[in-house]
């Protein structure tokens, strides 16, 4: 069951990006990775702080992923293909 309302997908280059359309503010990225912990086995490799954005490298199922806010909103993308095909699935 999605837990998540307001997903969206978009191509940056190559890789497929996961819109959280609903979720676009600061602390959003916080919200976005308890939903996701409670679902999936998530590992957080490192966070950073900007002052305009906010990125979570993570692992999901031993794939990574970034999980950012910026000026766009929040998103969630991989560089592989397995990565890709799981976004698919939340």
């Amino acid at each position: 069951m999605n837990k998540f309302k307001g997903l969206s997908f978009s191509k940056r280059g190559e890789q497929l990006t996961l819109n959280f359309n609903n979720y676009d503010y600061w602390e959003s990225l916080e919200d976005i990775l308890k939903i996701l912990s409670n679902i999936y086995n998530v590992i957080v490799i490192k966070e950073l702080d900007g002052p305009d954005s906010r990125i979570f490298y993570i692992k999901i199922n031993e794939i990574d992923y970034t999980l950012q806010y910026d000026s766009y909103g929040s998103f969630l993308k991989s560089d592989s293909i397995l990565g890709d095909n799981f976004l698919k699935e939340i």
